[in-house]
C-alpha cells in the first residue's frame, strides 16, 4: 500500500504543479514547469500499475491485493475525470463515462502492465535461485490478449470507430442530449 500512497502523491503533486504553472508570468518557465508536471502526472497514472504490482509481489503479496494495488491509482484518475463531468452531467452520465475509450484503453494497458510485471518479477525470483517458470501461458495469454485490445482500440479507424461506439451507447442510453 505504501507504493499506491507515493503513487497518488505523486500524482497529486504534478497535478498541481500542472495546474498552477499557469500563474507562472515568465512564459519559458510556465512551458517548462507545466511540460515536466504534466509529463510526471501521464506517467504515474499511465505506468504506475507496474511499478506498483511489481513491488507488491516481490514483496510477497497476493496476486488479488497486487492487481487491487496496481489498478488504483489509474482508477482513481479516472474517477477524477467522471466527478469533473458531474458539475455538468447527471450522476448516470457521469457513472456512464467510465466506459470511455480512453479508460477503456488504460484499464488494457494496467492488464498488460500487470502481465509485464509478473514476468520480471518471476524473472527475479528465478535469478535468486527459486525454481520457477518465468513465462507462465496466464501471463503471456493475458499479455497478449490486452495488447490485441490495446492496439485494437486505438488503431480501427484511428480509434474513432470506439469513439463511435461510445457515443452511440450514450445516445441509446441518454439521449442526444441539448
Amino acid at each position: 500500500m505504501r507504493a499506491v500512497a507515493i503513487v497518488l502523491v505523486t500524482m497529486g503533486v504534478s497535478l498541481a504543479g500542472y495546474e498552477l504553472s499557469a500563474a507562472i508570468p515568465n512564459a519559458g518557465l510556465h512551458e517548462s514547469v507545466a511540460r515536466l508536471c504534466g509529463a510526471v502526472y501521464f506517467a504515474s497514472v499511465g505506468f504506475s500499475a507496474f511499478v506498483v504490482y511489481a513491488i507488491g509481489s516481490f514483496g510477497g503479496k497476493s496476486v488479488l491485493r497486487c492487481t487491487l494495488e496496481a489498478a488504483t491509482p489509474p482508477f482513481v484518475w479516472m474517477t477524477k475525470e467522471c466527478l469533473r463531468l458531474y458539475a455538468s452531467h447527471p450522476l448516470a452520465e457521469c457513472f456512464y463515462y467510465y466506459l470511455n475509450p480512453l479508460n477503456v484503453g488504460l484499464a488494457l494497458l494496467v492488464v498488460l502492465e500487470i502481465a509485464a510485471a509478473t514476468v520480471l518479477v518471476r524473472a527475479l525470483r528465478r535469478r535468486r535461485g527459486e525454481q520457477i517458470h518465468v513465462l507462465t501461458a496466464g501471463a503471456l495469454a493475458t499479455g497478449a490478449a490486452s495488447l490485441a485490445g490495446l492496439v485494437g482500440l486505438f488503431t480501427w479507424g484511428h480509434g474513432e470507430n470506439a469513439y463511435v461506439l461510445f457515443l452511440t451507447g450514450y445516445r441509446l442510453l441518454f439521449g442526444t442530449g441539448v
